[in-house]
C-alpha cells in the first residue's frame, strides 16, 4: 500500500467531534505494509547501499547523518493509524532546504527509509552501524532512538492522540457536557481515549525514583509563559496548577536513566493507562523515555552546497518524485 504525498495538520485535528472519536485511531487494523516495486529500487540505490555499508566522502557523511536524525526523530511516532508520520517543523525545513538539491529529492528517498523500517518492523541493523560511525563527525543523531528502531517495535496507536488534544476533548467532552449527559461524559471519555499507546514530547522531567527494581518518572506539562499585556496592569495570572504524567518505566530503557538531570526536555512512549477527573494528573504504564530536543529555533543538518557535492545525491528513483510519505506538522 504506496503512501500518498499528504501532509497532516495536528493543528486541525482538536476539531474532531466526539461521535469521530473512531477517525484518531481509524477502525483498530493497523495498516499492512508490503514491499512493492518501488522499494525493491530503493534498495538498489547508492544511498541505501551507503546506509548499509557506509561512505568516507565527507559531503556524504553529512546527507547520511541528515537523513538519518530524521529517522531518529520521526521513529518513536510512527503510528498504526494510517501512512503519515511526523516530523518537527524545522525539521521538515531542513529536509527541504538543506538535503534537497536539484539532482536529489530528499523527501522521497527520507519517505523510502520510513517505509523500510515499517515493511520490516524494524530498522536495518547495518543502518545503525552506519550512524554511529557518521555521529563522530555530524553529532546530531539521537542513537537511543535508532536503537530503538533497530531492536524493533511496534506503532503507536494514532499520532494524533496528543496531549494537547486529550485536553481539548476533555474540555469539550466532559467539562462543557450538559446536564444532559454529565453524569455519564467522563465514563465515555474514559472509555474512547484510555489504554492506547502514546508519544508523547515537549514535557519536562521533575524525578525519577526507583523502588524494588521498578523505575518511576514524573514528568510535567510545561507551563506556558504568560503573555505580554497590552495594557501594563492587566497582568496575566500564572496557571494555578501543574499537570503531572506519572510513568512506570520499562524495565529496558534506552537511556541511562542515572544520568538525566531534572528539568531535561523528554518524551515518552508507552501505554495510556489513567487520568484523574480534572485531568491533572495522568498515569503511562510500560514507558520508555527518551530525549526530545527543541528544534523550535531550526536544525542544522547539513551544507546543502556538500550535499550537492556528494555523488550519493543523484535520483536513482526514476519516476518517484510524487510518491513520498506524509509529514506532520503542528
Amino acid at each position: 500500500m504506496r503512501a500518498s504525498a499528504l501532509w497532516v495538520a495536528l493543528v486541525l485535528v482538536p476539531s474532531f467531534a466526539r461521535a469521530q472519536a473512531s477517525a484518531i485511531f481509524g477502525n483498530g487494523q493497523a495498516v499492512t505494509y508490503r514491499e512493492e516495486k518501488l522499494d525493491r529500487q530503493f534498495e538498489r540505490t547508492r544511498l541505501a547501499r551507503a546506509l548499509s555499508s557506509g561512505h568516507s566522502n565527507p559531503n556524504c557523511v553529512q546527507l547520511l547523518g541528515g537523513l538519518l536524525t530524521l529517522l531518529a526523530e520521526a521513529g518513536p511516532r510512527l503510528h498504526k493509524r494510517d501512512q503519515n508520520f511526523f516530523l518537527e517543523p524545522a525539521l521538515v525545513n531542513a529536509l527541504n532546504s538543506q538535503l534537497t538539491v536539484p539532482a536529489f529529492p530528499s523527501s522521497t528517498y527520507f519517505g523510502e527509509m520510513v517505509r523500510r523500517v515499517l515493511i520490516d518492523g524494524k530498522m536495518p541493523a547495518e543502518w545503525l552501524k552506519v550512524a554511529q560511525d557518521v555521529n563522530v563527525s555530524v553529532r546530531v543523531i539521537d542513537l537511543a532512538k535508532l536503537q530503538f528502531l533497530a531492536d524493533g517495535m511496534t506503532p503507536i496507536d494514532s499520532l494524533y492522540l496528543t496531549l494537547p488534544f486529550l485536553l481539548e476533548r476533555h474540555r469539550v467532552e466532559v467539562s462543557q457536557a450538559t446536564s444532559a449527559v454529565a453524569s455519564s461524559a467522563q465514563r465515555g471519555f474514559r472509555e474512547d481515549y484510555l489504554d492506547h499507546e502514546i508519544a508523547w514530547g515537549g514535557l519536562t522531567l521533575v524525578d525519577i525514583t526507583a523502588r524494588h527494581g521498578k523505575s518511576e518518572a514524573v514528568l510535567e506539562e510545561p507551563v506556558p509563559k504568560p503573555k505580554q499585556p497590552t495594557i501594563p496592569f492587566l497582568q496575566e495570572e500564572p496557571p494555578t496548577h501543574r499537570r503531572l504524567i506519572t510513568v512506570k518505566l520499562a524495565s529496558h530503557q534506552y537511556l541511562p536513566l542515572a544520568k538525566l538531570p531534572k528539568g531535561a526536555r523528554m518524551l515518552v512512549r508507552g501505554r495510556l493507562y489513567d487520568f484523574n477527573a480534572s485531568m491533572t494528573h495522568l498515569e503511562v504504564r510500560d514507558a520508555l523515555i527518551f530525549e526530545d530536543r527543541d528544534f523550535s529555533q531550526g536544525a542544522l543538518l547539513a551544507d546543502p552546497n556538500a550535499v550537492a557535492r556528494c555523488p550519493l545525491a543523484k535520483n536513482d528513483l526514476t519516476g518517484s518524485v510524487n510518491q513520498t510519505g506524509g509529514f506532520g506538522q503542528h
